[in-house]
C-alpha cells in the first residue's frame, strides 16, 4: 500500500524479507509485499524491544516471511517497531 498516507499510524502487514542489516542498536529488514514493485521499505526493530536473548533476525535471511502487528509508519519507506509490536517469523 501507499505508506505515505499512513505516516504516524500503526499498521498490520505480512511481508517477505529481502535483506537484513544488523546495526548496533537495531535490526533493519528490507521487506517486500510480493507485488513485484521496486520499492525500498524497511522494518526497523530496536534490539532493546527483543525480549528473548536467542532472537537473531539475521537468521531469517532472504525469503523469510514475517507477520507484523502494531508497527508505526515513520516515513514513506520506513516502519518501526515498539513494545506493543508483535512479530511472527515463519
Amino acid at each position: 500500500c501507499d505508506l505515505f498516507s499512513k505516516i504516524g499510524k500503526t499498521v498490520r502487514f505480512e511481508a517477505y524479507v529481502l535483506y537484513t542489516f544488523d546495526h548496533e542498536e537495531s535490526f533493519d529488514l528490507k521487506i517486500c509485499d510480493g507485488s513485484g514493485l521496486k520499492r525500498e521499505i524497511y522494518l526497523c526493530v530496536a534490539k532493546r524491544f527483543l525480549t528473548a536473548e536467542s532472537i537473531d533476525l539475521l537468521s531469517i535471511g532472504r525469503g523469510g516471511y514475517v507477520k507484523v502487528k502494531n508497527a508505526k509508519v515513520v516515513s514513506a519507506n520506513r516502519i518501526e517497531c515498539s513494545l506493543s509490536t508483535m512479530i511472527e517469523i515463519m
